[in-house]
């Protein structure tokens, strides 16, 4: 739930698609993501910082001209240990996702992808809020309804989100395999 994150490229700010998503994923006052980032020079390596939705437009735009830059699609609390959080951190769930990357053993082509969404959104019964382009690739969101089932605050709904995220997972790797491609794990 918390490791899967979606690429924003390019600046961004309220007024931009990566505001716009984090309006979609009805992202609210006083909760907290992670924007994490990775500069090609050190592949071994990344960054992170915690920050509010408001404050996570600007950060993406400092690293967003010459890093590889992603956030975290949940809601989390910062760790206690450092780190960009793991699923014990998410505090809601926002959104279900998918990420398809155009690479050798992923998926062959933009076409491709394009077919998985469409099967996806037919299984689903339901269209998604948002296809991000990463630059290899799309993120596709289905946002979660704004109530009180998707706030993880007792281990029945963080055990029940957790299924739903493997079931979204193997959904989105049967729909891939039944094109003869693959796809990221989102299952966590």
């Amino acid at each position: 739930m918390a490791h899967n994150a979606a690429r924003a490229n390019g600046p961004a700010d309220n007024g931009t698609p990566f505001g716009e998503l984090l309006e979609l994923l009805n992202y609210r006052d006083g909760e907290t993501l992670a924007v994490c980032w990775q500069h090609p020079q050190h592949r071994t390596h990344f960054a992170s910082r915690f920050t509010t939705p408001a404050g996570a437009a600007a950060e993406v735009s400092r690293h967003a001209a010459d890093a590889d830059v992603w956030f975290s699609v949940n809601p989390i609390r910062k760790p206690r240990g450092g780190g960009r959080g793991t699923d014990g951190d998410v505090t809601r769930c926002a959104a279900l996702f998918v990420d398809i990357d155009v690479k050798p053993g992923g998926v062959t082509d933009g076409e491709t992808a394009e077919a998985i969404t469409d099967d996806l959104a037919k299984a689903l019964g339901q269209r998604p809020i948002a296809v991000v382009t990463t630059g290899h690739g799309w993120h596709i969101y289905w946002a979660t309804d704004d109530g009180p089932e998707w706030v993880l605050d007792t281990s029945e709904k963080r055990t029940a989100a957790r299924a739903l995220y493997r079931r979204v997972d193997r959904l989105a790797r049967t729909v891939a395999k039944d094109r003869g491609c693959s796809v990221d794990n989102v299952g966590q």
